[in-house]
């Protein structure tokens, strides 16, 4: 039997590509997330999955926003359409072009906005002192105190929106951490970055950028 989110996005939506059960997983994750921002590659008609998350974003009433792109003109216009004249225009951004150039052109609007760490907008450094295990184990010593040290905190729902401020920083301390290996994929050149590893594990040093100071 067809679930009634199921046969409301089927009333008279565009085409969509996903099932009734990929389409009710998809919604329901959005809602229990509660995502501030959901980008996604390829609108098609909009009627699969770009339905299902604008949805959910338009049923939790949080102000959230789905951001699309579709290269195809004809498939984006249908979209367009269809969006424009439902309920749920303010919780979706339609994009005509390739998704890697829009997010590439807009990399400020859609990560972390440093300024809700950083409110004074100077130069800061960025530290992420604790691991799994909740020890703190940066040897604060080698940290910078001439200009603003800004934590790595859960200020987001999403490690990766921390990727902007670690471009920013004036330097990076690290523990070993799922944020250090986020750091250490960045093209950083020049940057300080600093590792603090207490020699946690012994094959980390094989797996690490050698730009990074062991301390």
């Amino acid at each position: 039997m067809q679930t009634e989110l199921f046969r409301e996005m089927n009333s008279n939506p565009p085409p969509g590509q996903l099932s009734e059960t990929e389409r009710q997983y998809l919604y329901d994750q959005v809602k229990i997330i509660g995502p501030r921002t959901v980008l996604e590659s390829g609108t098609w008609y909009g009627g699969g999955s770009t339905l299902s998350i604008t949805r959910a974003l338009h049923d939790l009433g949080t102000g959230g926003v789905l951001h699309t792109w579709e290269e195809h003109a004809p498939f984006h216009e249908v979209a367009q359409t269809f969006y424009a004249a439902s309920d749920y225009s303010a919780s979706i951004v339609l994009h005509r072009g390739s998704f890697v150039d829009g997010v590439s052109a807009a990399d400020d609007a859609f990560l972390a906005d440093v300024s809700m760490a950083n409110p004074g907008g100077g130069p800061f450094v960025l530290v992420h002192s604790t691991g799994s295990d909740g020890v703190d184990r940066v040897d604060w010593s080698l940290v910078r105190r001439d200009v603003e040290v800004i934590r790595v905190s859960p200020l987001t729902d999403n490690m990766l929106d921390w990727r902007l401020a670690a471009e920013r920083a004036q330097e990076v301390h690290c523990v070993e951490s799922s944020f250090h290996v986020l750091v250490d994929s960045l093209d950083l050149p020049g940057k300080p970055l600093f590792f603090h590893t207490k020699l946690r594990t012994r094959y980390a040093r094989h797996r690490t950028r050698p730009a990074w100071a062991w301390v």
